[in-house]
């Protein structure tokens, strides 16, 4: 990857005529096309969350609240040279629901800010453009193309469920969809949601799917789960916005208590190790990051059905933040690590 770059850098710098070598490549090229290749492949999947991370803080509330262009796919094509080195031009080749201007692909530019040691998304006015209808439906008012979807989208079921799972598990959840329309939409979180990610595959949703899929990660789950999930449907700059609700239980193989609630720095504390199967659970490591002494394990590291062991320690000073780490000696219900985040007063 690293020889590729600099052999673009190489060609692009070949190209710019003396007259206009004065300016440069932005500061860290590399780093800037990475991440500007990481922000689209988040898009792109419907990671709107994740790609929320590469935008400049100021313009992150307005990044959430715009409608995703309609992109299939996007590839950094290059950067423009720049008298100013802290900001970048970064030229993006994308794949688009049908097509903007007439093309299914158009070359874009952004605009990147180099702050705290780092390349941040400018989101300006120039992403709104991807949003405006085109072709035949720019003589269509947006609020007739939201009629229209609204009228051709329906979720055949408000709620679907999953049944049991385990927590820890990144579970693909169906939900049946029908779709009327003559125009692919395209299909994001319509709120930030840690949980959730969906997928409708490369060419959106047509009146061919019937089907669309979330991806639920069940990390920070447990027990009978009931959880709304807002979708929005666009195209361009048109959308309506649906909501699936995700049911079933999230079992919880080993769980942790904490005594006291909170540890402090010298002070012991126990933290209870539950085995919540209907097997013995023998562990094969206990472990901590260097911050906490263990003072007591259980003599046997075999917990027994339903039964719980204690371990012992104390945060070393200064230390707020550790994480307790278990291994079983066999995986429990396909998982082969288990973590419990220790609480602390702060």
């Amino acid at each position: 990857m690293k020889r590729i770059i600099s052999f673009f850098f190489a060609i692009l710098l070949s190209t710019v005529p003396l007259s206009a070598q004065v300016t440069h490549l932005p500061r860290d090229p590399e780093k800037l096309v990475t991440r500007a290749q990481s922000y689209w492949t988040y898009v792109v999947s419907g990671q709107k969350t994740k790609a929320l991370d590469f935008v400049l803080p100021d313009k992150r509330e307005a990044f959430l609240a715009a409608t995703n262009a309609p992109v299939l796919d996007a590839k950094v094509e290059g950067l423009n040279l720049t008298e100013d080195t802290q900001h970048a031009s970064v030229r993006v080749q994308m794949h688009l629901i049908g097509g903007v201007m007439g093309k299914d692909f158009q070359e874009w530019t952004q605009h990147w800010v180099w702050k705290t040691n780092n390349w941040y998304l400018d989101v300006g006015e120039g992403i709104g453009a991807l949003m405006m209808p085109s072709g035949d439906d720019k003589a269509k008012p947006l609020a007739e193309i939201k009629k229209s979807i609204d009228q051709q989208l329906t979720l055949p079921e408000p709620s679907v469920n999953i049944g049991t799972v385990t927590q820890g598990q990144n579970v693909t959840v169906t939900v049946p969809i029908t779709y009327s329309g003559d125009k692919p939409l395209a299909v994001e979180l319509a709120a930030p949601n840690p949980s959730f990610s969906v997928n409708v595959g490369r060419g959106g949703l047509t009146s061919e799917s019937k089907r669309l899929s979330l991806l639920f990660d069940t990390s920070e789950w447990e027990n009978a789960v009931s959880l709304p999930v807002r979708l929005r449907f666009s195209y361009q700059g048109a959308f309506v916005e649906r909501v699936i609700t995700v049911e079933g239980n999230v079992f919880v193989p080993i769980s942790f208590r904490q005594v006291p609630a909170e540890a402090k720095p010298g002070e012991p504390f126990s933290v209870f190790i539950r085995n919540n199967t209907t097997d013995s659970i023998t562990l094969q490591s206990l472990s901590t990051e260097d911050r906490v002494d263990v003072l007591k394990i259980p003599e046997t590291l075999t917990i027994g059905p339903n039964q719980e062991s204690e371990v012992v320690l104390r945060l070393k000073p200064g230390e707020t933040l550790n994480v307790l780490y278990l291994v079983p000696k066999s995986p429990v219900h396909g998982l082969g690590q288990f973590s419990y985040r220790i609480r602390t007063g702060r």
